[in-house]
C-alpha cells in the first residue's frame, strides 16, 4: 500500500460506505443499508481507490448490510476472482441480516467467498478468522 488511505464516508442513496484504517495499517470499507443495481457501481469506485498491490488485504464490512441484489453479489465475486489474480486478499465480514444471509446461503456466496468472523477491523484483539 503505498499511497495515503483517507478514511472518508461515502452515500449513494441507500448503501453508505466507510472508508476506516483496519488493524495493521489493512484497508477497511464498512458497508451499510442497500447493495444493488442502482449503487453498486459507487461501491466499485470505492474498491478501484483503494489501489492494493499484491500482498495487501481489503476487508469489505457488511455486517450493517439489510439487503443485497444480484449485483452486488456480483460485483463480490468480482472484486474476489480480481483480487487473487492480482495477489491481493479479500475478506468479507457477513452481514448480520437474515436477509442478505440467506441470499448468501442461496448462491452458494456464503461458501465461495472469504467470510470470516471476529473483532472489529481496527480493534484490538487480533486477526479474524475464517467463518463457519
Amino acid at each position: 500500500m503505498n499511497e495515503v488511505w483517507n478514511p472518508h464516508e461515502r452515500r449513494d442513496g441507500p448503501l453508505q460506505i466507510c472508508a476506516i484504517e483496519g488493524a495493521e495499517g489493512g484497508r477497511v470499507l464498512a458497508l451499510s443499508g442497500e447493495l444493488d443495481l442502482e449503487n453498486a457501481e459507487t461501491l466499485a469506485a470505492e474498491i478501484a481507490k483503494t489501489r492494493l498491490t499484491a500482498g495487501d488485504t481489503l476487508t469489505l464490512d457488511l455486517r450493517e448490510l439489510v439487503f443485497i441484489d444480484s449485483t452486488g453479489i456480483a460485483l463480490l465475486i468480482s472484486v474476489f476472482r480480481r483480487f487473487n489474480a492480482a495477489g491481493s486478499q479479500l475478506r468479507l465480514l457477513p452481514s448480520r441480516a437474515v436477509a442478505v444471509r440467506k441470499v448468501m446461503a442461496l448462491t452458494v456466496v456464503d461458501r465461495t467467498l472469504p467470510f470470516v468472523s471476529g473483532p472489529e477491523p481496527g480493534a484490538a484483539g487480533g486477526p479474524a478468522t475464517p467463518a463457519e
